[in-house]
């Protein structure tokens, strides 16, 4: 399997607009828009999302924002892990086709290319969290311990992005690497549902 052939499966397969929905899921949308216009329709997508998402927010309670938050950092680390699994699968696949293994190098460049056009969406997500981090501390209702826990739980969300987007090592690597981050997001989050049980 040739370079432009695996990156052409990775286009079919992946997403190419990310939208968060406030049920907490993700729907993706595909369409054989122009990259400028993708890029458009993700910066517009962010926009009205960090509107949307921060109105709904401020109007919440302490605990409720604290939900609101841990379930947005569930939401966006899902989207990201499940696409870092399909590379998996497309890199596995290359690696079979090519009869040899595709170096990291190589898949970085074709992840770029595959969600450079996402980016400001992924920027709202990161805008929305940052806001939301403040709001909670600033409220004073949680102690500097159990703000701890919440950022714990932002900073795993971006070593996420981080390993899922910028492959390395080989694709064994890459997967082992994948699980250890789910699994750890799952504990991050069920530690910030237990703080929020205090407060309820």
């Amino acid at each position: 399997m040739t370079h432009h052939s695996l990156r052409s499966s990775l286009a079919c397969i992946l997403p190419v607009i990310l939208a968060l929905v406030m049920t907490g899921c993700v729907n993706i949308q595909t369409g054989a828009e122009t990259e400028e216009q993708l890029t458009q329709s993700s910066e517009l997508r962010g926009r009205d999302f960090r509107v949307t998402w921060v109105n709904r927010f401020t109007g919440m309670t302490p605990v409720e924002k604290g939900q609101m938050y841990n379930d947005l950092i569930d939401s966006v680390s899902s989207v990201y892990l499940r696409y870092g699994f399909n590379i998996v699968g497309e890199w596995q696949k290359g690696n079979a086709g090519r009869g040899q293994l595709i170096p990291d190098a190589e898949m970085q460049k074709v992840v770029e290319a595959s969600v450079r056009t996402q980016k400001p969406m992924f920027q709202s997500y990161e805008d929305a969290l940052e806001y939301a981090y403040r709001q909670l501390d600033e409220s004073g209702t949680y102690s500097a311990s159990d703000m701890e826990i919440f950022k714990r739980h932002l900073d795993e969300l971006y070593r996420i992005y981080s390993v899922v987007f910028y492959p390395s090592g080989t694709v064994d690597d890459y997967e082992m690497a994948l699980r250890d981050l789910e699994s750890n997001q799952r504990s991050l989050s069920q530690s910030v549902v237990e703080m929020l049980d205090r407060y309820r």
